[in-house]
């Protein structure tokens, strides 16, 4: 600030004025708080000359700043501010040195700022402390020519002892405040000193500061130690919702005031927000409007290092004077100091208790071979730690695990849910593709909501008796594989109890994997166990049933098959027609029988003895097959038709037992076709398969007795054709020995067996 001439030497004043004057510094001087003293000044400028308008505007750094205002200006108190480059009056006030006087603004060459056009008498006088410009006192009128020279030359005198009142005032209030804020600096250095975590020493600075300077709104951002570009909110000051605040990400690069605050370590103070493009509010709105706004990085000077900044806001311009930034920031150097510390003994204290908290979970999991108790061991200490240790009846929670081989999910375990609840969940049954559970089990991502109304729609079902307020999914992982996740009603912001659940998920996943695993062992070795000991008595029937029936039968049936041929020829005798009719159905008889041990033997050798490996036509096959069917077809009123033409269609096996195939299929399409009808056989070749398909226009089967039919001795209820029940296992045992599958379709008329077989390379 430039240093002002003297005043000039006015005439004498008249003894009735010198008294009133001298009674208005009597009166100053018993007023030593700088606001009220303000307010006074302008009160008693009243005995010295009738105005409309006045305003005091003290200088603060390059700006004029409206502390006190009567009539029109009052409202605008603390919003009015002018800086020196486009303040008139201030530049008039230090180039002449003297009063500035108008008996009409609209006659002069500027004009008053917009809302106050009205102004037409208007003074303008310097308040001057030690040669230096401290304020200025404007005094104005709607009329013309309502002030003259007289009463400038008083109303200086007036402003001469303001002058000299206000810098006592000033100067006692400076020391007041100097006091006042050493010792909150020094109650705040022993606070800083007993306390053991960081919450409690950013929480001690905001406090201090609030002390010190006025702000409504305040905040302190800590720096991710693994991210410098990313910082989290640690502690808030007049928020609306402070626990929505805290632990909220910021981007360090995302705002103009924080890319400068990170570049130059330096505070940061915006006056008035009206006139800084580089302040953004951001995303939540604050209560009112943001007139000032500083930013003070918390920096260790010795290390150059910065651990965050604290943000203060205010709703009215110019609220942080010069003083009291300089106050603020060595409340921020002396908590940096302190952050260090303090960062290295938390970090420690963090560190022991994840490591003593894993390696008790993972010695309990190791000793834990039940899977429910695994899981309800695993969400209790979830919660626990969600819960900071404290209570967590109000915490609600579940492990749900994803069903092997499907989409479904499985509640397996929860905390304060009831029986229902857990019911509701397994019978509805949820899917990995539904709301949240696509993201944190489809996809392996951590979910984490804290807004009442998002959880709401995302799957509020999951939670039936109460909604959740909060919704945070805990992927379970093993490898790449995500087995399940760990659900809470409670949302996690702070970074390091984050890591503490994931580490402890991805613990968890390999031991219930383990658990799991050994569970399902166990059961697969009991039910294979039951599986074995009924196929050996079932092995041994059947090799009981086979000996007794090749035994027991065979030979007799011979002996029967001849003597029938024998009397029928009339070897033994003449024999009647009717004689002859009975002899035959004999003989028919007879075969059937023997058809019957033929498909037990048949499907014993299949089951016994290896396949002979040679490569065949199947094509060739196929015609023979329908060549020697052809006759019995026709018999039945049925033609058979081949529709591929000739060709290579080979592959690797038994040719006998694949000649059996085709019989069987073939005999089933005459015997279930009364009405006669078309048979056709097809043979398809591909690039590796060759594809086999039997149709016909016969009875058709039930589509509920489809999957009975490959049954041994299985035969359709209600179908009078006749036959053993073996030969289409028989088939499908022959089909699949070949490294092929079988299938069937029928709908209401006609049945199709489509067979596919590995086609052989040459």
């Amino acid at each position: 600030m430039k240093t002002q001439p003297p005043h000039p030497t006015y005439a004498a004043v008249s003894p009735t004025l010198a008294e009133t004057l001298l009674y208005i510094s009597n009166e100053l001087l018993t007023t030593d708080d700088t606001p009220r003293l303000l307010g006074r000044i302008l009160e008693l400028l009243r005995r010295l000359v009738e105005y409309e308008t006045a305003a005091i505007h003290l200088v603060d750094g390059d700006r004029l700043i409206t502390y006190a205002g009567v009539g029109a200006v009052e409202p605008t108190v603390g919003q009015l501010n002018y800086n020196q480059e486009n303040a008139f009056v201030w530049q008039y006030l230090e180039k002449e040195g003297r009063p500035y006087l108008s008996q009409d603004l609209h006659k002069e060459s500027w004009y008053p700022m917009p809302g106050f056009e009205h102004i037409r008498s208007f003074m303008a006088l310097p308040l001057v402390s030690q040669g230096k410009i401290i304020g200025v006192l404007t005094v104005d009128h709607s009329q013309p020519e309502r002030f003259n020279n007289e009463q400038l030359k008083v109303i200086s005198i007036f402003a001469g002892h303001a002058s000299i009142v206000m810098a006592r005032a000033n100067l006692l209030e400076a020391e007041r405040r100097q006091r006042h804020f050493a010792e909150s600096q020094l109650a705040f250095s022993y606070q800083l000193m007993q306390t053991s975590s960081i919450e409690e020493a950013i929480q001690a600075l905001l406090f201090t500061i609030a002390q010190n300077a006025p702000f409504h709104t305040g905040s302190v951002t800590l720096v991710d130690g693994e991210n410098s570009q990313r910082g989290y909110i640690a502690a808030t000051s007049g928020y609306t919702n402070p626990d929505e605040a805290r632990y909220q990400s910021v981007d360090m690069q995302g705002l103009p005031l924080l890319v400068q605050l990170a570049a130059q370590a330096k505070p940061i103070y915006v006056a008035d927000t009206r006139d800084d493009q580089r302040w953004q509010p951001g995303s939540r709105a604050d209560a009112q409007e943001v007139r000032s706004v500083l930013l003070v990085p918390l920096l260790q000077r010795s290390q150059a290092e910065l651990f965050g900044y604290i943000t203060l806001k205010n709703f009215q311009p110019n609220a942080f004077s010069q003083s009291a930034v300089g106050h603020i920031v060595l409340l921020c150097n002396q908590t940096a100091a302190a952050l260090r510390t303090l960062r290295s003994l938390e970090e420690t204290r963090h560190r022991l208790s994840e490591v003593s908290l894993l390696a008790e979970l993972s010695a309990q999991l190791n000793r834990t071979y039940e899977l429910a108790d695994a899981l309800h061991f695993v969400l209790n200490r979830v919660v626990s730690v969600i819960g900071q240790g404290g209570d967590t009846t109000d915490i609600r929670g579940a492990v749900i695990l994803r069903r092997p081989h499907t989409h479904t999910l499985h509640l397996a375990a929860g905390h304060n849910l009831e029986a229902a609840e857990i019911d509701h969940f397994n019978n509805r049954p949820y899917s990995v593709h539904e709301g949240t559970f696509a993201r944190s089990i489809g996809k392996g991502e951590w979910v984490e909501i804290s807004d009442k109304e998002v959880v709401v729609n995302a799957i509020a079902e999951q939670f039936s008796r109460t909604p959740p307020r909060q919704l945070l999914d805990i992927p379970l992982r093993v490898g790449t594989e995500t087995i399940g996740i760990i659900t809470v009603d409670r949302a996690v912001r702070d970074p390091a109890t984050r890591q503490l659940l994931t580490a402890m998920a991805d613990l968890a996943g390999s031991a219930i994997q383990k658990t799991q695993a050994l569970a399902d062992s166990r059961q697969r070795a009991v039910e294979l166990m039951e599986t074995y000991e009924r196929l050996q008595v079932m092995d041994r029937q059947r090799d009981e049933f086979i000996q007794n029936i090749t035994h027991d039968l065979k030979a007799p049936l011979t002996f029967i098959r001849g003597y029938a041929e024998l009397m029928a020829e009339s070897a033994l005798g003449e024999i009647t027609a009717e004689q002859g009719e009975a002899l035959g159905i004999i003989q028919e008889r007879t075969d059937a029988i023997n058809r019957l041990i033929g498909d037990i033997l048949t499907l014993k050798q299949v089951e016994s003895q290896p396949l002979q490996q040679i490569v065949f036509n199947l094509d060739a096959i196929a015609r023979k097959s329908a060549r020697n069917a052809r006759m019995s077809a026709r018999l039945a009123g049925l033609e058979i038709a081949v529709l591929s033409k000739k060709k290579q269609a080979l592959v690797k096996g038994d040719m006998a037992r694949m000649e059996q195939v085709f019989e069987n299929l073939l005999s089933n399409a005459i015997k279930y076709s009364p009405d006669g009808g078309e048979i056709r056989l097809l043979v398809k070749v591909e690039a590796d398969k060759i594809w086999v398909s039997v149709s016909d226009q016969g009875i058709g089967i039930a589509p509920e007795e489809i999957e009975n039919i490959w049954s041994r001795y299985y035969r359709v209820p209600g179908v009078s054709a006749g036959g053993s029940g073996l030969g289409l296992a028989n088939v499908r045992r022959v089909i699949e020995a070949h490294g092929g599958r079988i299938s069937v379709q029928s709908e209401g008329k006609g049945t199709t067996f489509t067979f596919q077989l590995p086609r052989h390379q040459e």
